[in-house]
């Protein structure tokens, strides 16, 4: 039997390799040489061994590590063979079990990744994100059920971790390899993670169709620069359209899908987790909706996102999901994080947060100790160049980058860091990451902190590559020092407010010297290059509060009627104060002329525009907003500056309000401004004189206003504004017919029944909740009479009450006021009878009624007055003419002949493909196609009963009768060509429903919803059209 060497092994020897439990040790050794063949095989790899310990920074945890893998070994042997030939690979091992524990309990668990350590090829090169998308889908497949893809994900995760981190500790990678390769290795995760929730939550919730749906990565992981232990920040987006069909809506199935990624990634199961899910950085942080739409995120940023949150998105990056939200996500990101013009509240903001983050860390006596957050630690670095990034990235695109050391880089290239400054930067980031990790890895805890054990700080300055703590700490002081020696300089100074005050200067001295030729061609030239078309008027519109209107202003601009005489001291004071940020808040908005001259056309409408100014510079968020409503649409700045009662009610609570007003609050607003009961009574009001109609009028003025504020700030979806314009009108027929059915019945209190018994029906865009801003409100009446009251003086008497209602409501109209009041769609048109009872209109429908007729009844219903009487009328209708057959060969041909007769006869060629409502694949094709639908099997199929279009679509997709991808489209464009119409209405006053073919307006529209290019814009928006048309002449004209 062969010599023993333990038995030659002296405490001295030991403590020389570094070994500090000695008994431990030798317990240890004597466990691993066992006896024969496998003690032959120790014997000859313990030198070996001893030097791998010599040269391990922790020997005793490196050493417990090796025994406790190799206890998990089906046969040690072969293996002790191995290391005895492969020295080397021994001292990799004892390195990296040494550095982190997290790493050998890997090992440990999983004995076989101990080929990270014996195969270079698999240590040479870490994997990209696509290799290992491609790895892991290859894995799913080979997973039969949800729970087996949970733990194979996790699998995956513990051997690739292990690789990543043994190339890191080996220095095969440097710190910005590695963070790249973590933040690969996390974005494949988390596009499997969406896939398998995908699949998951379709066939729970019977869903069909790809969401358009996407996840953002934040923070390190937008940036690509993760560390171990970091958590990953997430927000989820998806298109207002997600695309999908179930049981569940698109919004619901989107917030579930959420939901179920963060399950998939953060669930902890016995083989823990693969990353910790942090989805605080979204809107309204825990307490916000896990998912929501582009149009909401718009609407979050434009209006209610604070300093920090724009600060979050230079990391924005997608990583999984739908790619074409994700780039339209971090499009929209860009825009708001990035301005021309920044104001210092920004730049006070972010200094704020940090001090708060300093007084953190000397709360907790971590001032000096923190690597993150602590004094020359990371968060200087990367607080300093985030702030340098915000107040250039407007003028200078190139240094937008989510990635620190990029930033860096990037910046010293444009001239805002000296290269000696990016240097250092660069340099100390990389050192203290490296310090992080190597806290991190210990032990799989997110810490940033130096121990403040003196054996603890000794083994981390070892792990680190140092000699001893002492050499260490030197080195981490010296280079926290050179930190925030270039922290202070550039986020307090020279690179801080340099910059800011810079831009803003600039501005104001070239406005204040607005006199000189040289100053006025520079601020030509600014707002030529931020997007202005005229930029000579606009600079002219500038003038005005500086100069006065005695120097030709007066003719560029189209205000009219402009007092003359200079610019007093406190006009022009408070003017420089805002005019960076309204020249900022103009550039953004949908048409930069636009904007200026509506905010100048309200200046000059007020008394005071002295006092305007100073409001506005008091309250930037303010003119923020007017601005932004000023270039979408300049008629309703028009309407402010000759409202100016308006101006004080348009921020208050009152007005912009988070939902939409339903219809009985609005209808409860009129009559507490009209004084009227909630129930008729005769005698309040008498007649209808010019007072109630101003009240009338003045209300609609101020409930579009509000309406059309929280649609352009985007406070509102499409179909809010559709649900609200509805509100409104029903509130002001309910009224009107209140104010005359009082005033008929106190004439005639012996027809108060009859009278009483009026309904009101709407139909067209009314019936459908689908009222625009120019739609005209079509209605028709209906009445009852008890059989003893003869039917001509019942008619008599109600007719009358009724030619009052549509005079009082011309009165209303002649205030200047959209209430285009229509009730020719009544049977027999403007000769036939005004009103009719139940019976009169069944007998007229089943007797005189053409197809058209019967189409139109598709959307009515009843919207004022008697709801019983309504109801009847509804239900009649509904069972006994609409839905009471099919629809025959004749009928359709009807339907077929007037649809092409709109098309003949009002659509013009050259409009075919960019009309919206009468073009091909517009919104009258669509209408006309779902209402065919409706007749043929609205007998049978009682569900697609709808007034609304979408409804009725929708119930036809569930019957089979419109496909999935017909149903995806006509559901993306008939909304979408209302939102267009809208948007064209409140830009030029009037219904406009083609989009326009001037480059100019066609920017301007792109801008206003939410569009990068005009062209792409148009060329989709055309696509979209001839889907939808295919449709059309399938199931329309059969063809």
């Amino acid at each position: 039997m062969s010599e023993n060497p333990l038995e030659s092994l002296t405490d001295a020897q030991l403590l020389y390799l570094g070994i500090r439990d000695l008994q431990r040790a030798r317990t240890i050794f004597e466990i691993l040489r066992g006896w024969g063949p496998h003690a032959e095989a120790f014997d000859q790899m313990l030198p070996h061994l001893l030097q791998a310990m010599k040269l391990s920074p922790d020997p005793d945890m490196a050493l417990n590590n090796f025994e406790r893998w190799q206890a998990n070994l089906a046969n040690r042997l072969p293996y002790y063979r191995f290391l005895a030939e492969n020295p080397t690979v021994l001292e990799i091992f004892f390195t990296v079990c040494a550095t982190s524990q997290f790493f050998s309990e890997i090992l440990i668990q999983n004995p076989e990744y101990f080929e990270f350590f014996s195969d270079p090829s698999l240590r040479r090169r870490p994997k990209t994100a696509a290799q290992h998308y491609r790895d892991l889908q290859n894995l799913m497949r080979t997973c039969t059920s949800y729970g087996m893809k949970i733990d194979a994900l996790r699998r995956y995760k513990q051997r690739e971790v292990l690789r990543i981190g043994v190339m890191d500790i080996l220095g095969v990678l440097d710190l910005p390899e590695v963070a790249q390769a973590f933040s690969d290795f996390a974005d494949a995760c988390v596009q499997i993670a969406y896939e398998i929730a995908h699949e998951e939550l379709s066939g729970r919730y019977g869903m069909t169709g790809t969401p358009a749906f996407a996840a953002i990565g934040m923070g390190k992981l937008g940036g690509r620069e993760l560390n171990y232990s970091s958590d990953i920040d997430l927000i989820f987006v998806h298109h207002d359209e997600v695309g999908v069909t179930g049981k569940l809506t698109g919004a619901q199935y989107a917030e579930r899908l959420a939901q179920e990624i963060v399950n998939v990634l953060a669930r902890n199961t016995e083989r823990g987790f693969v990353f910790r899910v942090d989805l605080r950085l979204r809107p309204e942080g825990r307490y916000g909706p896990p998912s929501r739409s582009l149009s909401s995120y718009r609407n979050y940023y434009e209006s209610w996102a604070e300093t920090w949150e724009r600060q979050a998105l230079i990391k924005a990056r997608f990583v999984a999901g739908d790619p074409r939200v994700g780039e339209a996500f971090v499009r929209m990101a860009e825009e708001y994080t990035y301005q021309s013009y920044v104001p210092a509240e920004w730049v006070e903001d972010i200094r704020h947060n940090k001090r708060r983050l300093e007084q953190k860390a000397a709360l907790a006596d971590e001032t000096h100790t923190n690597v993150k957050i602590g004094e020359g630690g990371i968060r200087d670095i990367e607080f300093a160049v985030q702030l340098v990034q915000l107040l250039v990235g407007g003028q200078h695109p190139s240094v937008r980058t989510g990635n620190t050391l990029e930033a860096l880089q990037r910046l010293r290239r444009e001239g805002f860091l000296t290269p000696e400054e990016a240097i250092i930067l660069r340099e100390s980031y990389c050192f203290l990451r490296t310090v992080e990790h190597r806290l991190q890895i210990l032990y799989e805890q997110q810490t940033q902190k130096l121990p403040a054990d003196p054996r603890q700080l000794e083994l981390l300055a070892r792990r680190m590559g140092f000699e001893n703590a002492e050499y260490f700490r030197e080195t981490y002081d010296r280079v926290r020092a050179q930190v925030r020696e270039i922290f202070l300089r550039v986020f307090y100074g020279e690179a801080g407010d340099r910059v800011m005050q810079q831009q803003e200067s600039t501005l104001r001295d070239l406005l204040s010297a607005i006199d000189d030729p040289r100053a006025q061609e520079k601020v030509r030239q600014h707002l030529e290059q931020n997007g202005f078309r005229d930029p000579q008027a606009a600079l002219r519109l500038l003038q005005i509060p500086l100069m006065g209107t005695d120097a030709g202003i007066e003719e560029a601009t189209a205000i009219q009627s402009i007092t003359h005489g200079a610019a007093s001291p406190a006009m022009r004071q408070s003017f420089l104060r805002i005019a960076p940020a309204l020249m900022t808040y103009a550039s953004r908005s949908p048409s930069p002329d636009d904007a200026l001259l509506g905010i100048e056309t309200l200046a000059l409408a007020v008394p005071n525009r002295a006092q305007l100014y100073t409001a506005f510079a008091d309250s930037p968020e303010v003119l923020r907003r007017l601005v932004e409503l000023a270039g979408a649409s300049p008629p309703t700045m028009r309407l402010l500056s000759n409202h100016q009662e308006l101006l004080d009610t348009l921020f208050s609570e009152e007005i912009i309000e988070h939902e939409p007003k339903g219809r009985e609050q609005m209808l409860y607003d009129l009559r507490q401004r009209l004084g009227l009961p909630e129930e008729l009574r005769p005698g309040t009001p008498r007649g209808y004189p010019e007072r109630p109609a101003q009240t009338i009028a003045s209300f609609i003025r101020r409930e579009r206003l509000r309406i059309i504020a929280r649609d352009v700030w985007g406070e509102a979806r499409g179909v809010d504004t559709a649900k609200d314009l509805t509100n409104l009108t029903e509130a002001v027929l309910e009224c009107v017919l209140q104010m005359v059915q009082a005033s008929a019945i106190e004439k005639n209190p012996q027809w108060e029944e009859v009278l009483r018994s009026v309904a009101i029906i709407g139909m067209g865009k009314l019936g459908g909740w689908e009222l625009g801003y120019a739609s005209d409100t079509d209605i028709l009446f209906v009445f009852e009479h008890p059989a003893s009251v003869p039917h001509s003086e019942a008619y008599a008497v109600t007719a009358k009450m009724c030619e009052e209602f549509l005079q009082f409501c011309r009165l209303v109209r002649a205030q200047d006021v959209p209430l285009e009041v229509d009730a020719r769609l009544r049977p027999e048109g403007r000769f036939g009878a005004i009103v009719r009872t139940v019976d009169d209109y069944r007998q007229y429908y089943l007797t005189r009624g053409e197809t058209w007729e019967r189409q139109a009844l598709i959307k009515a219903r009843s919207v004022a007055g008697n709801p019983t009487v309504g109801e009847r009328w509804r239900q009649m209708v509904e069972d006994e003419v609409v839905y009471a057959r099919g629809l025959s060969d004749e009928e359709l041909e009807s339907i077929r002949h007037i649809k092409r007769r709109v098309e003949n006869e009002r659509l013009k060629p050259e409009y075919r493909w960019r009309d919206v409502k009468l073009g091909h694949g517009g919104m009258v094709d669509i209408e006309f196609t779902v209402q065919t639908w409706q007749l043929r099997v609205g007998k049978q199929h009682r569900s697609v009963r709808h007034t609304s279009t979408l409804s009725a679509l929708y119930a036809l997709r569930m019957i089979a009768l419109v496909s999935p991808a017909d149903s995806r489209n006509v559901a993306e464009a008939y909304p979408l060509w209302s939102t267009i119409r809208n948007a064209l209405t409140l830009r030029h006053g009037m219904p406009r429903d083609v989009i326009p073919d001037d480059e100019a307006e066609l920017r301007v529209l792109a801008r206003i919803l939410g569009r990068e290019e005009p062209a792409q814009m148009l060329q989709e928006f055309e696509q979209l059209m001839r889907e939808v048309r295919g449709w059309v002449e399938h199931d329309l004209f059969g063809d």
